[in-house]
């Protein structure tokens, strides 16, 4: 059980475990806005964006420094399937582009075995932001108790055939989304990794 190889595959999240289905690349999100590419690395780079001038009314918010391995680890992704690997090429599906606009990066792992991917954003925007972005996932999403207490903000839902997982806490959001996801509990142990990573 040594290191993982990037390469393109894919991730199901069943039974506080990840499973294998067959497709190819991203296809299953829509089109992305924007695409990443890694340096030589066993982690990709984080992929990034500017705010757009549209977000004009809300502070600029200021763009978070954090590397992939930092969201999840190497270990992180091996603990949930040894098959999980980073994915160092990848366009970010449309459901992160909020995540890109708060200033936040975006990273992909794919499973070594299959085709379908698995896609985190984070961002610590600021309060306009974060205040927009609760908003609009309660607007679009589902309250959930899911992914923690306290002042924990869960949200889930299936848009277009794509599971959506969201928390907001202490001004940083999560957004973790796979077309595997089909309930709350399916992004948990995700969700849980991640929220340990980034505070």
């Amino acid at each position: 059980m040594g290191l993982l190889k990037v390469t393109v595959a894919s991730i199901v999240i069943a039974g506080g475990a990840l499973g294998l289905t067959g497709c190819s690349g991203w296809t299953p999100f829509s089109s992305g806005t924007g695409s990443a590419t890694a340096t030589a690395s066993d982690l990709p780079a984080p992929a990034t964006s500017e705010p757009t001038p549209s977000e004009s009314a809300l502070d600029a918010p200021t763009p978070l420094v954090m590397g992939c391995d930092s969201i999840l680890s190497l270990q992180d992704a091996y603990d949930l399937n040894p098959n999980l690997a980073a994915d160092p090429s990848f366009d970010i599906p449309a459901q992160l582009g909020p995540i890109i606009d708060a200033g936040g990066v975006a990273c992909a792992w794919v499973n070594l075995t299959s085709n379908q991917s698995l896609a985190i954003g984070v961002a610590r925007p600021g309060e306009a932001w974060v205040e927009r972005a609760a908003n609009e996932a309660a607007a679009t999403l589902t309250a959930v108790p899911t992914y923690g207490t306290g002042s924990l903000e869960g949200y889930f839902g299936v848009v277009d055939g794509v599971g959506i997982a969201e928390t907001i806490h202490n001004g940083t959001i999560v957004r973790v989304v796979s077309q595997t996801f089909v309930e709350p509990g399916d992004a948990a142990q995700v969700m849980e990794l991640v929220l340990s990573n980034v505070g």
